[in-house]
């Protein structure tokens, strides 16, 4: 891709045509039961070119852009979604249903790239992209279109494509993406120009007020405390909401069990593994070695788990959606918070980490080197987090907020 955002000379391979769409990929899927969240209207949608929201499964991405999708639908503004899956990691397959998607959504006046992908059997990215720019300018009305799964996108012809795409698309097209993970689109440019939303895992987390009236709904006859109580032990985490309200209507006794539910809960603790294990390995040793946390930043987990990678490590996991931006702290480096619910340290290593990797030893005292062997999970070490700094060190003393031990 030019720095200007067009396709570069180098030519991919013809594009194939394509048989029928599979029409539920192209339109929304049932929404179910929805919480309204004032705080997250598609308001500021309209001045904006790009929407991202970015969170690991279960924070209620789809969910959100639901409300969304339907939400400008009923106010009149022509409306396209595409459900995405590892098969449309290829040109053809994206093009073909994201101009499918937009045809429909404008009533079939935006064909001219649909038409050129059944018909031209050589035709290239720029080809189809020129064509939906063309008719998206003619169309003249508001149009969005949203794509649900986009982390499952890696082909660089097909980020390319879209980012020419968004260079050049007119004022009334707008873009919204539901992903996992952060995309490969010009971001830093849109950011600048004021002309991108983001929204990660501390913004899709659930308030109390929001709390309460999503239990209110199967679950009337709960009290304020209850209520809060479910509130602190989710944090918010859609996921675990909806597991407990399931769990809760299965109860006998839902308040007793109410009262000793926790995020080690068989539903949620399970959920929880099966999110960890399609992270990398070791980025998930980097979140239970980090569990003790509140607050995350470079010197803090390094202190912690002796690993000079730890700013490296942040990074990838904000990309990866496995934690959230909050605050940058002077002199500290960038300070994110974990996207999974908060939780004790000692729950965490004892319950999840033995599920998705071996520990790792902190030896106390002198260097902190790991070791690759496992150990056993029933008394796991504290590591030890130093009380003042080394001779020649740079690290300030550091202190977790929380109380849990290892």
């Amino acid at each position: 891709m030019t720095k200007d955002g067009g396709l570069t000379a180098t030519r991919p391979g013809p594009l194939r045509t394509l048989g029928a769409v599979v029409a539920t990929k192209v339109q929304p899927p049932p929404s179910g039961h929805t919480i309204a969240r004032p705080r997250l209207t598609p308001d500021t949608l309209h001045a904006s070119r790009v929407a991202v929201v970015k969170a690991l499964p279960g924070f209620g991405k789809t969910s959100l852009g639901l409300a969304w999708f339907e939400q400008l639908h009923q106010e009149g503004a022509a409306t396209a979604w595409v459900t995405l899956d590892p098969e449309d990691d290829e040109p053809t397959r994206f093009l073909h249903y994201a101009s499918e998607a937009v045809r429909r959504a404008s009533g079939g006046r935006c064909s001219s790239a649909v038409d050129l992908l059944s018909e031209a059997a050589f035709a290239q990215p720029r080809s189809i992209i020129s064509a939906l720019l063309n008719d998206l300018l003619e169309y003249q009305e508001e149009l969005f279109l949203f794509l649900d799964d986009y982390h499952v996108i890696q082909d660089k012809t097909v980020s390319n494509a879209l980012s020419f795409l968004l260079n050049y698309a007119p004022a009334n097209f707008h873009l919204v993406l539901l992903t996992r993970t952060n995309p490969d689109l010009p971001l830093a440019r849109l950011r600048v120009q004021g002309q991108l939303i983001e929204i990660e895992a501390s913004t899709l987390r659930f308030d109390l007020e929001e709390t309460r009236r999503f239990f209110a709904v199967e679950h009337p006859s709960l009290d304020p405390s209850e209520a809060r109580l479910l509130h602190a032990t989710t944090d918010g985490w859609a996921a675990a909401m909806r597991l407990a309200s399931i769990s809760l209507r299965q109860q006998k006794h839902p308040r007793a069990y109410l009262r000793s539910l926790s995020t080690t809960a068989r539903p949620i603790a399970a959920y929880i593994a099966e999110m960890l294990a399609t992270l990398p390995a070791e980025m998930v040793r980097f979140m239970v070695r980090t569990a003790i946390l509140d607050r995350l930043n470079a010197p803090l987990c390094e202190a912690v788990t002796g690993l000079a990678t730890s700013q490296s490590m942040l990074k990838e996991m904000e990309s990866a959606g496995s934690c959230s931006s909050r605050s940058t702290t002077k002199g500290t480096g960038t300070a994110i918070t974990h996207s999974l619910p908060t939780i004790s340290a000692k729950s965490f290593r004892r319950s999840w980490g033995p599920k998705c990797l071996p520990y790792i030893d902190t030896p106390t005292g002198g260097s902190r080197r790991a070791t690759s062997g496992p150990r056993p999970c029933a008394t796991p070490s504290r590591p030890a987090i130093p009380s003042k700094p080394s001779p020649g060190s740079t690290t300030a003393p550091c202190r977790s907020s929380r109380r849990e031990t290892f």
